[in-house]
C-alpha cells in the first residue's frame, strides 16, 4: 500500500513538471518555432519582383548580376508597388572611338504601363547607378500621376489624344518619304520582341511619357488589335489603329 502511494506521488510530480515546462516555453515548444521562421523567410523571398538580367559583349559575372538586382530591389521597394517584371539589358560597344561604351537599358512592366530608361558611361557599374536613378525618377513620376488620375485631376494636365479623324494630319505620306535621305541605311539591323498585354489608349499615352521613343506600340484592350500612339511634331499625341472593314 505504501509503495503504491509513493508511485502515485511520483507520477503526479512528473506530470506537473511537464506541464510547467510546456507553459514556460520549454524545449518541446521551441522545437515547433523553427518551421514558422522558415515560412516567413520564404514569403519574404517570394515578394521580390522577377528581375531578368541579360547582356551583349559583356562577361556577365555574378557580381554584376547581383549589383543590378540589389539596385533594382532598392528602387522597387520604394516605388514598385504595381511592377510585375523587370528586364535589364547590358551592352558594351567594342568600338574604341566610343567613349561611353557601357550601356544599360531597364524596362519595367507595371499593371498599367511600361517604363523604360537607358543610360551609358565609361564604366558598367557607373552606368547601372545612372540607369537605376533614372528609372526610379520615372517610376515615382508615374506613381504620382496614377494617384492624380484616380483623383480625377490628371486629365486636365494630360495632352489630349489626337485621333486621325479629328484633325487633318499635316504630315502626309509624301512628305514623310521626301524627308528620307537617300544615303540612310534602310536595312533591318535589330529585332525586338516583348510582352504586349492589352491596355487602354489612355494607359498607352501614359506609357509614351516613360519610354525613350516617340511612339509606343500596344494591344488595344477593346479591339485586341495592335495600335500605335506617337508624339506629333505639331503637339499632342496621335493614335494609329487598323482600319475597320
Amino acid at each position: 500500500m505504501i509503495y503504491s502511494m509513493k508511485l502515485l506521488c511520483l507520477v503526479l510530480l512528473c506530470l506537473c513538471a511537464a506541464t510547467t515546462a510546456f507553459v514556460q516555453g520549454g524545449p518541446g515548444l521551441q522545437a515547433t518555432r523553427a518551421p514558422m521562421a522558415s515560412l516567413r523567410m520564404s514569403a519574404s523571398f517570394s515578394d521580390k519582383k522577377p528581375i531578368l538580367v541579360t547582356g551583349n559583349n559583356i562577361d556577365m559575372t555574378p557580381s554584376i548580376k547581383e549589383y543590378v538586382e540589389k539596385k533594382m530591389n532598392n528602387v522597387l521597394s520604394k516605388v514598385g508597388g504595381d511592377v510585375t517584371k523587370v528586364d535589364c539589358h547590358l551592352t558594351v560597344d567594342q568600338n574604341p572611338r566610343i567613349e561611353n561604351s557601357h550601356k544599360a537599358e531597364i524596362t519595367v512592366y507595371t499593371k498599367g504601363a511600361v517604363v523604360r530608361a537607358t543610360e551609358q558611361s565609361e564604366h558598367m557599374y557607373g552606368t547601372i547607378d545612372l540607369v537605376s536613378d533614372t528609372i526610379f525618377m520615372k517610376l515615382r513620376k508615374y506613381k504620382e500621376k496614377r494617384i492624380d488620375r484616380k483623383r480625377g485631376t490628371a486629365e486636365a494636365r494630360m495632352d489630349p489624344v489626337v485621333l486621325p479623324e479629328e484633325v487633318e494630319d499635316s504630315d502626309t505620306e509624301e512628305d514623310v518619304y521626301n524627308d528620307l535621305d537617300a544615303s540612310v541605311n534602310m536595312d533591318v539591323v535589330k529585332e525586338k520582341s516583348f510582352p504586349m498585354p492589352p491596355m487602354s489608349v489612355e494607359d498607352a499615352v501614359v506609357s509614351l511619357e516613360y519610354i525613350d521613343h516617340d511612339f509606343y506600340v500596344f494591344r488595344n484592350e477593346k479591339t485586341s488589335e495592335v495600335n500605335v500612339v506617337y508624339k506629333r511634331n505639331s503637339g499632342g499625341v496621335g493614335h494609329i489603329q487598323p482600319e475597320r472593314d
